[in-house]
């Protein structure tokens, strides 16, 4: 049953970690016999151990120096960048600037050319409205030669 196989599963994962736990403790226990013969192989040779100790600070000291001669060379780098960074950021201040003032510019010539169509369209419509007064009065003028020539024969 699944219950079963679940036991069995939870059994065998108890056995692995004890295991690993044995391990684990050989492992402690070897690491403290190590320690215990450094401490003894230290109480021998203090002077060999003194030697060794100050070379291994050496060590350490040449390698901090290292380590903060490259750090320093990447905080040198990163002010550069920053730097570019600045630059460039204003350099697109300047540009967008640029950019609004043609846009303000392109939207008051559409404004004008907006204002010039509705002007041309209001004379196109005088246009019309006095060629009309016009036809009329040529009409009528024609009416009123006709009649006075008819009138008058």
């Amino acid at each position: 049953s699944s219950e079963e196989k679940a036991r069995v599963g939870a059994q065998e994962r108890a056995v692995g970690m004890a295991e690993q736990l044995l391990e684990k403790e050989k492992e402690i226990s070897n690491l403290q016999a190590i320690i215990a013969n450094g401490e003894a192989f230290k109480k021998k040779k203090p002077q060999r151990e003194k030697v060794s100790h100050n070379d291994k600070t050496l060590k350490l000291q040449n390698k901090m120096r290292d380590i903060e001669t490259e750090m320093q060379k990447l905080e040198n780098k990163l002010a550069e960048k920053e730097e570019e960074c600045r630059i460039k950021a204003r350099k697109i201040a300047e540009l967008l600037f640029k950019l609004q003032v043609e846009e303000d510019s392109n939207n008051r010539i559409g404004d004008q050319i907006i204002d010039l169509r509705e002007q041309l369209k209001k004379k196109e419509e005088d246009i019309e409205r006095l060629a009309v007064k016009h036809k009329e009065a040529e009409d009528s003028l024609a009416q009123t030669q006709q009649a006075a020539a008819g009138g008058g024969a």
